[in-house]
């Protein structure tokens, strides 16, 4: 049975269940396809990179969501379920209806099919789209030119990716949507020279097409860190550090904040910025820039690019952060109907505006500054916004001068407070990080750089 056989009957099931199941009172049916050209390369003398395993993955995959709406009326709840193509459908049918049936959540209407069209979006890259395998054989012909041009390091392995995927989706309420999305992925392991091999570095980049990478700064970052290893020194502790951040680190963090806008946090009463609120903890300094933030689903082949949003709306852009004020709110169906709100189908990429300084003009505006080029892992809390990481690699600047490449220590903060006292870089750049299973999709243009003078301390030696 092909794929698109099986999706149909899958839908004919649920259509079934749904007119002959007292309870059961919508349904999604969802595909997803995967092509994944895979090579793993092993490094030799002169960073030669010899490919030991290439291969071709594809496969379906199939999954549901199953409405119950209790008899009385009062409460309903919803399930997810992958589906087995090698199992009776209606016996999935009825599991995943009968877990459904034990959340009792107050009732909320399924959206209807839009009364406008979906907008034009190109939401994956046109090359991988039309043919993974080229771009495929383009990446790796790109990651051996670079590797070898890299000086005093050696490339011990590497992994390249190249991914096309598909979604389709259908509910009982007359909504059908698709789309295609693409993603590039590449990790190295990289050692100082002459060795042997007691360290070394092994860091990943993802991006939404091969060009998206920007390999070549990419690996003379990686073997700036190699070279690094073993002649760094403790950060300095201190309770009021000036650091520097890339555009990595921002799309973390304002990943994180703009979670907060979800109408459900204000339904569920955890942390929420609405609208007329400051984004900031406090009055911005003098000479801080005031942060606008907006939401782009429609920018071309960026992470989160899409017509629709996940419950089918059609998706649309908004400002929702602007000279430091919130602006706007984002309203599903199910809690713009608990909060007497009109859904919206805001979402997208985040966007900031540039700003008006270089990155070394940054570096040269405190007596000290610590640029984070590399964090271990941050991690940011949603709830408080709070933010930490150990330094994986950073270089002190004083007076604009660098002085010292840092390794250790934590950094830690609150982007609330940061952004009493900010200044976001002129140069503009896009970042796109692919979800994985620890982390949702996230698409960035804007600064590649922030300075922070407010809010961060810094343990170390």
């Amino acid at each position: 049975m092909s794929d698109d056989r099986f999706f149909a009957g899958l839908t004919a099931a649920l259509a079934a269940a749904r007119a002959a199941t007292p309870g059961l009172h919508a349904w999604c049916a969802l595909r997803r396809t995967l092509d994944s050209c895979q090579a793993l390369l092993q490094g030799r003398d002169g960073n030669a990179l010899d490919c030991y395993q290439d291969r071709t993955v594809s496969e379906t995959t199939y999954s549901m969501q199953v409405y119950a709406l209790q008899e009385d009326g009062a409460s309903m709840g919803m399930s997810t379920a992958t589906v087995d193509p090698r199992r009776p459908l209606p016996a999935q049918i009825a599991a995943a209806l009968a877990a459904a049936r034990l959340a009792r959540n107050p009732p909320w209407p399924l959206p209807a099919p839009p009364a406008v069209p979906y907008p034009e979006v190109c939401t994956a890259d046109p090359a991988i789209v039309a043919d993974p395998a080229g771009e495929q054989a383009r990446l790796l012909a790109l990651l051996r030119r670079e590797a070898a041009a890299l000086e005093g390091v050696r490339m011990n392995s590497a992994e390249a990716y190249v991914n096309r995927r598909s979604l389709a989706a259908r509910w009982s309420t007359g909504i059908a949507v698709a789309k295609s999305v693409s993603d590039v992925y590449v990790e190295v392991a990289v050692e100082p020279l002459p060795g042997p091999n007691r360290q070394e570095v092994n860091p990943f980049i993802e991006a939404v097409g091969v060009d998206g990478l920007e390999l070549p700064v990419f690996l003379r970052r990686v073997a700036e860190e190699a070279r690094a290893l073993g002649k760094t020194e403790l950060p300095r502790t201190t309770e009021q550090a000036v650091v520097l951040v890339d555009a990595e680190a921002v799309t973390g963090l304002l990943h994180e904040l703009s979670g907060q806008f979800r109408a459900e946090c204000e339904y569920e009463k955890r942390p929420c910025l609405l609208p007329g609120a400051e984004a900031a903890s406090g009055p911005v300094a003098p000479g801080g820039d005031r942060l606008t933030l907006a939401l782009d689903p429609l920018l071309p082949a960026m992470a989160q690019s899409t017509a629709f949003t996940d419950e089918g709306l059609p998706a649309e852009r908004a400002i929702m952060i602007e000279d430091g004020v919130v602006r706007r709110q984002l309203v599903s169906t199910r809690f713009g109907h608990y909060l007497g709100r009109p859904a919206n189908g805001i979402c997208g990429n985040l966007v900031v505006p540039a700003g008006t300084r270089s990155r070394e003009e940054l570096l040269a505006s405190a007596p000290e500054v610590l640029e984070i080029i590399t964090f271990s892992s941050l991690l940011v809390n949603p709830q408080t916004l709070s933010w930490s990481s150990e330094i994986k690699l950073g270089r002190l600047y004083r007076d604009g001068r660098p002085v010292a490449l840092v390794k250790g220590g934590v950094v830690s903060g609150n982007l609330r407070d940061n952004l009493r006292d900010c200044t976001f870089s002129r140069d503009l750049v896009t970042r796109n990080f692919l979800a994985r299973a620890w982390y949702p999709a996230r698409g960035y243009r804007g600064p590649g750089h922030l300075l922070i003078r407010a809010g961060v301390k810094i343990a170390g030696g």
